[in-house]
């Protein structure tokens, strides 16, 4: 992807797969823009004059503590410190400010920082990444390098409603306004239940018209 950021400046970014690492550097970089099949990134980065160095980031394995169950008293964590995730869903930076939401709602109804604060700002925050650990654990064992994890009838289900649901969003404008706002942590995963993308989703499978601009 190309994003705009300050300066008049854009920072592109490539990924890859466990596995199959891209090597660092800017023989790396080149080697996976090398390797999308859309050559549109490639020529649109070919006249760019670079604004630093190539730099990579390989993330660590997605961990939740559940402080809310046993921690000293008077112990806050927050951001990382309680859920690290896997970083392509984009959820750490709002699953952290959800927590700090929670623990300041905490403060003012116990009237500032104490052991009770504590005690209910540790659940408050474990609520706030409850969405997005089912999310992003659920989706990735997917991948059979994975471990841990849930697993069962159910998350095989989950993964087979949700294939449908990302096929029906390419061509229903509804069901893909669902997806983004659950992706984008501003509507909880059942908004994909709701009867109208349901219906939609179970309706039309992967097929549908393109909706106009």
């Amino acid at each position: 992807m190309v994003l705009p950021v300050e300066g008049d400046r854009w920072i592109a970014s490539v990924g890859s797969m466990r596995g199959a690492q891209a090597e660092p550097g800017v023989a790396g970089f080149d080697r996976q823009l090398a390797l999308l099949r859309d050559p549109s990134l490639r020529e649109l980065l070919t006249g760019a004059e670079p604004a630093g160095a190539v730099r990579g980031f390989w993330p660590g394995p997605g961990v939740r503590r559940h402080y809310e169950r046993r921690a000293p008293r008077g112990l806050v964590a927050i951001g990382d410190a309680v859920c690290t995730f896997n970083p392509v869903y984009g959820q750490g930076i709002t699953v952290s400010a959800l927590g700090a939401r929670a623990l300041r709602a905490a403060a003012e109804r116990h009237g500032g920082i104490g052991h009770r604060t504590a005690h209910t700002a540790r659940k408050g925050i474990a609520a706030a990444a409850d969405s997005a650990w089912v999310l992003s654990s659920s989706e990735d064992v997917r991948f059979p390098t994975t471990t841990g994890g849930p697993a069962g009838v159910g998350v095989r289900a989950q993964h087979r409603y949700l294939d449908r649901v990302i096929r029906r969003a390419t061509v229903d404008p509804g069901v893909c306004k669902a997806l983004h706002e659950v992706m984008s942590m501003v509507a909880a995963p059942t908004a994909l239940m709701r009867p109208a993308v349901l219906g939609a989703v179970l309706r039309g499978g992967g097929r549908g018209r393109p909706a106009s601009p």
